[in-house]
């Protein structure tokens, strides 16, 4: 067996050393999950308070394109709409205003996920705590 070229010397770890580690471990844990909650916590505000102007967007654009008097038609004559039917499908859907639907839905979905993160990281924000 060969001898190694250099010899380290060992020196024991000092007291509490790894109780300051998990400390400190456990300190960055918490400031982080905190710091993620909050970031969860205002896109989620942000995300809410676009969800008005986005479904306003809905409505005026289903107003302008004709979509909202072709519905309410299905509402006030069910009997002229069953008669011709596959027109007045084909006309609710040109008439439909899909680009402010998928904005508004992609709104509310980015508010409930980032509320679900929130939630999630404040729930673990807690349990940290104990």
């Amino acid at each position: 067996m060969e001898k190694p070229l250099i010899q380290l010397n060992t020196y024991p770890a000092p007291t509490g050393l790894a109780d300051r580690v998990v400390s400190e471990l456990r300190l960055r844990e918490r400031r982080r999950e905190r710091n993620r909650a909050m970031t969860f916590i205002m896109i989620s505000l942000a995300s809410l308070a676009a969800l008005v102007p986005a479904f306003e967007n809905v409505k005026s654009a289903a107003a302008q394109s004709g979509f909202a008097r072709y519905a309410s038609l299905a509402f006030s004559d069910w009997s002229a709409v069953v008669g011709i039917w596959k027109l007045f499908a084909i006309t609710l859907a040109e008439t439909a205003p899909v680009f402010a639907l998928a904005i508004s839905a992609a709104v509310l979905l980015a508010f409930v996920w980032s509320a679900a993160q929130a939630s999630r990281y404040v729930k673990a924000m807690r349990l940290s705590f104990n």
